[in-house]
């Protein structure tokens, strides 16, 4: 999902308003700096998961008991190894690509990750809503991620160059940083969600989540509002774009995102059934899904009108 969502955002959105307002200029990133970018990004979220099994071996036990690998068909310090390994590689891929254009800045994002994911399961999950946050933030980034070395290389290398530079930089920034938003909002919906799925292990591991302090009534209310200020802020795009709906476009967001999202809205009423729970998990995710493929049905003619 991460390569993909990087893919879509590039063919999507970068690529059509370079067509539009700089024609004839390509991306001042090369393919295999792309891809060293995306592996940065897949590395560093492979390393999360790595030490979140890790120091969540107590918990995980319980709450999914099938899926432990860690200590059965890993043992303990191949993971401790492997999360150090893949993290290093990450900053090492990135630290080649700002290497390549000089431009450093981004460095700190996967120093950053890496360190909030390692801080993750022993601190942050613990606390009510800091360890939710944290993640929902690191996923927005994904959407962003190329973005930022993107614009800043247009601006350095052409931008006095660029009639229309200030307004193609600016569309960047708001259609990247709206799939960004519309990823933060449904990442946290389901970190929650996930942590309700998990109550059994985190009371057993001491943890202070949101299902655990506050109940099942304030986390379904959290999802529901959480889904209302999604799908309000999906809404609001053709005003803020100014573009004109058409079938072309709006069949598919009612389909991939409208349908989830309401699916999503009534399961939160069952929300004290375990299986009610794990729906609702797919759902949301079916609804970030959704979100991402409904980039590809945005008409090159949206982005004549900004």
């Amino acid at each position: 999902m991460v390569a993909f969502t990087v893919y879509a955002m590039r063919k999507n959105i970068i690529t059509p308003l370079l067509e539009e307002y700089a024609p004839g200029l390509s991306s001042p990133l090369s393919s295999g700096n792309v891809w060293k970018l995306v592996w940065v990004l897949v590395l560093i979220t492979a390393a999360g998961n790595v030490i979140n099994d890790y120091f969540d071996l107590k918990v995980d036990k319980i709450n999914k008991p099938k899926k432990v690998l860690i200590g059965k068909s890993i043992k303990r310090r191949v993971a401790m190894f492997m999360n150090h390994g893949l993290n290093i590689l990450a900053v090492a891929l990135c630290a080649s690509v700002c290497y390549d254009y000089q431009y450093w800045i981004p460095l700190a994002i996967p120093l950053l990750a890496a360190t909030l994911l390692w801080w993750y399961s022993p601190v942050l999950k613990k606390k009510p809503l800091i360890g939710n946050l944290v993640i929902a933030l690191l996923v927005a980034i994904v959407p962003l991620w190329t973005s930022i070395f993107e614009i800043h290389l247009i601006k350095r290398n052409i931008g006095d160059l660029m009639i229309h530079g200030e307004i193609l930089y600016a569309a960047m920034w708001q259609w990247v940083m709206a799939f960004a938003a519309f990823a933060f909002i449904l990442t946290l919906a389901r970190e929650i969600i996930k942590d309700h799925q998990d109550i059994e292990g985190d009371i057993t591991g001491q943890y202070r989540t949101m299902p655990i302090i506050w109940g099942n009534r304030f986390t379904a209310n959290y999802t529901r509002i959480l889904l209302l200020i999604s799908l309000a802020g999906v809404c609001a795009l053709p005003t803020i774009f100014h573009f004109p709906l058409s079938r072309n476009i709006l069949l598919p967001a009612v389909l991939l995102i409208g349908l989830p999202h309401a699916a999503a809205f009534a399961l939160t009423f069952g929300i004290e059934k375990k299986e009610q729970v794990r729906r609702l998990d797919w759902t949301l995710k079916i609804a970030m899904v959704g979100g991402i493929v409904c980039s590809f049905f945005i008409p090159s003619s949206f982005f004549a009108n900004l």
